[in-house]
């Protein structure tokens, strides 16, 4: 499945159908599916706004969910200079899908995640807006975070901007009819600011990713994921390097995944091949994680994980569950590209994610 350049046109009123593919842009207007009824957006739509920022002394993961009939925004934080395991964390859960607005598209409009109850809960607000004149997303944070193994409470501010750079952009069909619309993205450039208490970190050299999501999913999907933005090295010059990787969801048989994907300096390379995502058999949450291309793959990756921390979320209430874990670690090893240049990865912090959902 070759990447198209442009962005996807979505649906075909002369067919009737959707239109599947890849492509290098994002769509610009607002995203919909055609002909949802009441209840197959209750149960089925599901909707989220992932983004990660790593600077020099921070790593930063938030997300901005919709079910339709709940809501969650969190937010983890993990200070490279202190022990890792002992993360800023913020979660809220919501009935109701209230507390989150979602962008009309990741090219349009504003994602939030605040409050809806000021009178019983403590404000606050993440918000990720698109600009199109500078070409990037506007990002503001403020709320009130715990550490881990203290439980002491934090305020967090950050303000930053990430700039676009190219897309990998597709349509996949779940099922007949089925279809899900998502924006994946890496090694995007980052500046602003962190604030904890009032101590603030600057940075003009940040590097980040995203994962916005529109999709018709099935009630029991399972997924397992990597994604990464780091400076690297190619011949001895460093890269801004992204890495997006999946299994089990959108998959193509003998083909892998259609979202993997590597950037260098943001030019987009599609694996185009299977890549294992191994996960230890003894303990996922301490023991190394294996990223490995299979040979017939245009991108050859060979990658380990070894976690430091993780977010974790286990919720079962018959046919409805969540059991997710995302640890995050640091990354070594190193990307073949197709044309012959090898980027060495060391010391790199970014996640790989299990996921299992009843929804």
């Amino acid at each position: 499945m070759a990447v198209q350049n442009g962005e996807p046109p979505l649906y075909d009123s002369v067919t009737n159908g959707y239109v599947y593919g890849r492509w290098r842009e994002p769509i610009q207007a607002e995203v919909t599916f055609t002909g949802l009824g009441c209840m197959e957006k209750l149960w089925n739509l599901k909707q989220f706004d992932y983004t990660s920022i790593s600077t020099d002394q921070y790593f930063i993961g938030f997300a901005l969910v919709n079910l339709q009939y709940v809501s969650e925004v969190f937010l983890y934080i993990v200070d490279k200079q202190e022990d890792p395991s002992n993360k800023f964390d913020f979660d809220s859960l919501v009935p109701g899908g209230a507390g989150v607005r979602l962008s009309a598209s990741s090219h349009s409009g504003c994602s939030e995640g605040y409050n809806p109850f000021p009178a019983m809960l403590s404000p606050y607000l993440i918000r990720k807006c698109w600009d199109e004149r500078s070409r990037s997303w506007n990002i503001s944070i403020d709320l009130t975070a715990r550490r881990d193994k203290t439980r002491e409470s934090h305020h967090i501010q950050v303000e930053v901007t990430m700039k676009e750079r190219d897309a990998m952009a597709f349509v996949y069909p779940i099922e007949d009819r089925r279809p899900a619309y998502v924006h994946k993205g890496a090694g995007l450039p980052v500046t602003g600011f962190v604030s904890i208490d009032g101590k603030h970190h600057s940075f003009v050299n940040g590097l980040g990713s995203l994962d916005w999501t529109y999709s018709l999913a099935k009630h029991e999907t399972r997924w397992k994921w990597v994604s990464l933005s780091v400076r690297a090295q190619v011949d001895g010059k460093d890269v801004d390097l992204g890495i997006n990787l999946s299994e089990w969801v959108y998959d193509v048989p003998e083909h892998g995944s259609v979202e993997n994907a590597v950037w260098i300096d943001g030019t987009v390379h599609p694996v185009d091949g299977i890549v294992d995502i191994v996960i230890p058999d003894r303990d996922l949450l301490a023991d190394a994680w294996l990223v490995k291309s299979r040979k017939e793959a245009k991108v050859q990756l060979d990658l380990t994980c070894k976690p430091l921390g993780f977010r974790a979320v286990e919720v079962n209430a018959g046919v409805l569950a969540n059991n997710f874990v995302q640890p995050y670690g640091i990354f070594e090893g190193s990307v073949l590209l197709q044309d012959g240049r090898r980027v060495v990865v060391k010391d790199a912090m970014g996640v790989v994610e299990r996921h299992h959902a009843r929804w």
